[in-house]
């Protein structure tokens, strides 16, 4: 919140509503109803796994390319999307392209940990 290179309302190179590059609602590419292989139902589906603090599978990430992940939940539905910022790190979204305040930070071992707005650990973490 206090880092204005972090901050998507403060740094519009990374706020998707300002860089459509970054947003899945105005490139297809991006965008997991006009890119099916995107979606964690389909059988062509490669991405990592969104778990809780105790391990559960709680949903799915697909990598459409480097600036941004994509978020389903357990069922496979999309709920949301991440756009890198700096330092590795990423921002999360709503479909609707409003910033969440979350931000995924990476940890030790090639994954990322989520984080809230206030900069504590959710205990949601990517693998």
């Amino acid at each position: 919140m206090h880092n204005d290179v972090l901050n998507p309302l403060k740094n519009l190179a990374i706020n998707p509503k300002s860089n459509p590059s970054l947003n899945p609602n105005e490139c297809q590419g991006l965008n997991p109803m006009f890119t099916i292989s995107l979606q964690p139902k389909n059988p062509a589906w490669a991405g990592i796994f969104l778990f809780d603090k105790d391990d559960k599978l709680i949903g799915f990430i697909s990598l459409p390319c480097q600036q941004v992940l994509l978020s389903f939940n357990a069922k496979g539905e999309w709920t949301g999307y991440f756009a890198r910022s700096a330092y590795g790190m990423f921002n999360e979204f709503g479909i609707d392209g409003k910033w969440t305040g979350r931000f995924l930070c990476p940890d030790s071992s090639e994954g990322y940990n989520l984080f809230s707005n206030d900069g504590e650990w959710t205990g949601e973490h990517i693998k």
